[in-house]
């Protein structure tokens, strides 16, 4: 077949799981803010996506933020 097929696996090991909670973490604090038209709510989850931080400063990070609300303003009407 094609495409993703999920399986099971069990319980992950804390470390093991740490990295895909914290990026799941991240996209629920983004799709919480885009549904409830909370700006700032969707900057605090970019400023915490770890790549994003790593590689950008704050100032840097809420522009991108800003122009990637701007950019995709049709799918995000509550932002403005």
């Amino acid at each position: 077949g094609t495409g993703v097929t999920p399986c099971s696996v069990g319980d992950l090991p804390t470390s093991v799981a740490a990295f895909p909670r914290q990026h799941a973490t991240v996209y629920r604090l983004a799709v919480e803010g885009a549904l409830e038209g909370d700006r700032e709510k969707v900057h605090r989850a970019v400023k915490h996506d770890p790549l994003t931080a790593a590689a950008c400063t704050l100032d840097e990070i809420h522009e991108m933020t800003e122009e990637l609300i701007e950019a995709n303003e049709t799918y995000l009407p509550e932002l403005n």
